[in-house]
């Protein structure tokens, strides 16, 4: 199985990465851990990808299967953002999609200055006010206006801002196509949270990073 990797790999990286690879292939759960400082995020994201890419290939020609994903899951959104700084150091360009609450995304300053609760409240509001929320009017621009390559929030509040587009929305509305999709786990173990975000688990890797802090 042929892994692009940036340099050429130590032993406990293509030990770590050999691993990924026959736990993919045989469809079983992994629990893996490697020393601070030995790439250990590099590693999993190369090696995952490189079995993504393979497995997405053997589906062209084929619409009706599902392809697969990877849901990758860290505990906070800084950790998500140093994972997505490490992805652009490889040579795989699946298309990512980020995972986040209003709280994090909402970039209308006459609602943003609201948290939790009121904050979903205000937005919900502004999207029927007489002059709805203009980033949330063009929901559907996010698709075209926004790239797939893995961006952290502060990325994204940028290209939302200068192209008037709505991150919480149009990061929602491209779960389903996207290949790779980041998100803090407790998105993925809290039900309701789940289910907002109507994320599909059907055929997907779900790599939990920093898993040791999961109670």
């Amino acid at each position: 199985h042929q892994i692009y990797f940036p340099f050429k790999p130590y032993q406990c990286q293509n030990d770590y990465m050999n691993k990924i690879i026959e736990a993919l292939k045989n469809n079983e759960n992994a629990l893996l851990e490697s020393p601070t400082g030995t790439g250990k995020t590099l590693s999993l994201l190369c090696a995952a990808l490189s079995w993504l890419k393979s497995e997405r290939d053997k589906l062209i020609g084929k619409p009706s299967e599902t392809p697969p994903k990877i849901i990758y899951t860290s505990r906070t959104h800084s950790q998500l953002a140093q994972v997505q700084k490490e992805m652009k150091n490889t040579a795989y360009k699946p298309r990512t999609v980020i995972i986040a609450s209003r709280d994090h995304m909402c970039v209308n300053s006459s609602v943003n200055m609201n948290k939790g609760t009121a904050l979903n409240a205000a937005c919900r509001s502004s999207q029927k006010a007489i002059n709805p929320c203009m980033y949330f009017k063009n929901r559907d621009m996010a698709q075209k206006r926004i790239p797939w390559e893995p961006l952290d929030i502060e990325d994204l509040h940028m290209y939302a801002k200068r192209e008037a587009v709505c991150p919480y929305y149009g990061m929602k509305d491209r779960v389903a196509g996207a290949d790779l999709v980041f998100m803090p786990y407790n998105y993925l173990i809290d039900e309701k949270i789940r289910e907002n975000f109507k994320i599909s688990f059907e055929n997907a890797i779900l790599i939990f990073d920093e898993g040791h802090n999961i109670p």
